[in-house]
């Protein structure tokens, strides 16, 4: 039990005598190793004291110019700096391409028809043939056909048939000797008016009411743009499919051509606009070379075997 801790005692004290070793060497390393070291090190500072050096102001060719940018040959606003990227905008009103942004123009809300043209309307009857001593009538209001003899009345537009016979016409009536075949002729009068209006089977008759040509706007937006519409009277109406709206013809005017067109639609007032004829749309220009600089022309060949000299601004073929 006694050698266990005499073990323990020896232990401690060399451990003891190790540490005092290191601290000592270490002492003796500051007060001999160090001065001697700082005492060189100051030797070589007094030999090569410490020179500033001068810097050299170093002279730069002067910048080489640039030529401002020229324009192309699509307008003046087409300029575009040596290394920077093109900005190109499109023009929805015009359809074209350009190199300065649209100007946005606020428009007020389009009507949604547009008014091409205003055409005197056909007769509400025609007489379209024959059938023995009867002729073949058209109501066109009615839209019904219906064979007729004189005496007969369409009350639904007011009119009679006062006369119908079946004849033999010329086809040239400056040649006696031309041939002649049948004509239906019927004379109708107005039971309101008592106007008289003579019919034939060879041609349409003419003096109905006006007929206007109508199409959908012609706007950016507009689902149908464009779209042209049957032939309509006054008092018929059309319904936009896209919008709900519809647009009543209030009236049709021959001479001058307008149409007064009420346009009609859910939770809003009803809006009547009286329209004239669309001017058509100016043909757009070609595009052209500035003056100062001409399509180049290709030489002549010198023989019928050697093909046309290239323009001296063709690129080169690799």
């Amino acid at each position: 039990m006694a050698s266990k801790y005499q073990d323990k005692i020896l232990l401690g004290l060399s451990l003891l005598l190790v540490a005092g070793g290191v601290v000592g060497a270490r002492i003796y390393h500051q007060k001999k190793v160090l001065p001697v070291l700082d005492k060189e090190a100051a030797e070589v500072q007094t030999d090569k004291p410490y020179k500033r050096v001068v810097e050299k102001k170093v002279e730069l060719p002067p910048a080489a110019p640039w030529n401002q940018p020229e324009h192309q040959r699509s307008g003046q606003e087409w300029i575009y700096e040596v290394f920077t990227s093109p900005y190109i905008f499109f023009d929805k009103e015009k359809n074209e391409m350009g190199a300065v942004p649209p100007v946005q123009i606020k428009r007020a809300p389009e009507f949604g028809l547009e008014l091409l043209a205003v055409q005197p309307g056909p007769f509400r009857l025609q007489l379209v043939g024959y059938k023995g001593d009867d002729g073949i009538f058209q109501n066109l209001p009615g839209h019904e056909t219906v064979i007729a003899r004189a005496g007969h009345k369409f009350p639904d537009i007011n009119l009679e048939v006062r006369d119908f016979q079946v004849k033999s016409i010329a086809l040239d009536d400056t040649n006696p000797a031309s041939l002649r075949i049948p004509v239906a002729v019927a004379i109708v009068a107005d039971t309101k008016t008592g106007e008289t209006v003579t019919l034939t089977n060879r041609q349409k008759a003419m003096g109905g009411l006006p007929v206007a040509l109508l199409r959908v706007s012609d706007v950016p937006g507009v689902k149908d743009r464009g779209k042209l519409l049957s032939a309509m009277v006054v008092g018929e109406e059309y319904t936009d499919a896209n919008t709900g709206a519809v647009f009543h013809l209030d009236s049709v005017t021959e001479t001058p051509p307008t149409v007064l067109a009420t346009k009609k639609m859910a939770g809003a007032a009803d809006t009547p606009k009286l329209l004239s004829p669309v001017p058509p749309k100016a043909p757009r220009k070609p595009a052209t070379l500035p003056a100062d600089q001409p399509p180049a022309t290709p030489a002549a060949p010198a023989s019928k075997n050697q093909a046309p000299a290239a323009p001296a601004d063709a690129p080169a073929k690799k």
